[in-house]
């Protein structure tokens, strides 16, 4: 591994999100679960404006704040930080 990633990971289902960080967390890397929508964007708001993680990992469905609205603040702040989106959503 060349680096260690700081990874927020927005997920309400506590068992994916842990085994989700699980996994990462044995790869070496930060991560930091979020369990609404909400809460991942309290995890993304910083002062000077800057996104404080190399990586987002995102629900569609979420509490609070849906994971299409996340992406969009997430974009609206930073066009190249990278997204990944897991969902059971069919469409």
């Amino acid at each position: 591994m060349s680096e260690s990633l700081r990874i927020l990971v927005i997920e309400d289902d506590p068992s994916i999100s842990e085994v989700v960080c699980a996994h990462l967390t044995r790869q070496g890397h930060c991560c930091v679960g979020a369990f609404s929508g909400t809460e991942g964007m309290l995890h993304l708001e910083h002062g000077d404006g800057s996104v404080p993680f190399d990586l987002i990992i995102t629900d569609l469905m979420l509490p609070g704040m849906t994971g299409e609205d996340v992406v969009g603040h997430i974009r609206a702040a930073s066009a190249t930080l990278p997204i990944i989106v897991i969902s059971a959503r069919i469409t």
